[in-house]
This record gives C-alpha cells, structure tokens and sequence, in this order.
C-alpha cells in the first residue's frame, strides 16, 4: 500500500497550508484560522479517529469557500476524503497505523519548529500541545 505524505507549512498571517498525498492523489488546502480553530479540529479528529475508530469530519475554512476532509478506517486503511464545490472529489488511501503515524509526526514537528509564541501570533490560537502529545504517544 502507498505510503501517506503529509505536509503542513508553519502558519502564516493567519493561513496554514496543507498537503496531502496519497494512493488516489493529492489535496492542499490552504486554511484560515477563522471562524473556527481547523487546526484544533484536524489534530482532535485523528486522534479521536485513531483511538476509538469511526469516522471523522473536519471542515477548513478558506474564505469564503470550505474543503471538508472525512477520515475514516476501512479494514486496515486509513481513508482520506475531500469533498469541495470548487474541485472534483479526491479520496486517498493508506495504510492506517502508518498513515495516523504520518500526520502526528507531521503535527509534532509543525509545534517543535512553530512553538506556543508561533502559533499564537501568526495562527491567533494557541497550539493543541496535549492533543498533539496524547497522539504522538501511540508511536513513540
């Protein structure tokens, strides 16, 4: 199964850049801090996903437009979907512990070289260290 790749560039001005690659394609989104904490709501979401299973929605703001990202488990695959007025469906595939690894690891290096003073300034939230660490801690 293809491995996941996930890129996340330290925010900016109140946007965060995300990228995902993956059997099936490739997403980016480029997200607002406002109205609602997306960052917050990736990380929670994928732990929660992680730890208890079902499936999870998170919605990023673009302004004015919105990407809604659904993460799912299918027998041993995470399952990535995007769904947005402005572009054709993308759904990617890989493999679940692999793939849920990808995106804390992505998440604790985005906080190592962003920082508390990083995200509260540039991204006006501050940081979901605890969840970010709860997450890490099933790959340590």
């Amino acid at each position: 199964m293809n491995r996941l790749q996930v890129n996340i560039d330290a925010p900016k001005a109140g946007w965060l850049s995300i990228r995902i690659a993956g059997r099936g394609g490739e997403i980016s989104v480029a997200a607002s801090y406002t109205p609602d904490d997306g960052f917050y709501d990736l990380v929670s979401s994928l732990r929660a996903l992680y730890e208890f299973g079902g499936s999870r929605v998170v919605r990023l703001h673009e302004e004015p437009d919105s990407t809604e990202i659904s993460f799912s488990r299918i027998d041993n695959k995470l399952v990535i979907e995007v769904a947005n007025s402005d572009r054709e469906p993308v759904r990617l595939e890989a493999g679940f512990d692999a793939g849920c690894r990808e995106f804390a690891r992505r998440f604790k290096l985005l906080l190592e070289e962003v920082g508390y003073d990083g995200f509260t300034k540039e991204w006006r939230h501050r940081p979901p260290r605890d969840e970010i660490r709860k997450f890490w801690q099933h790959f340590e």
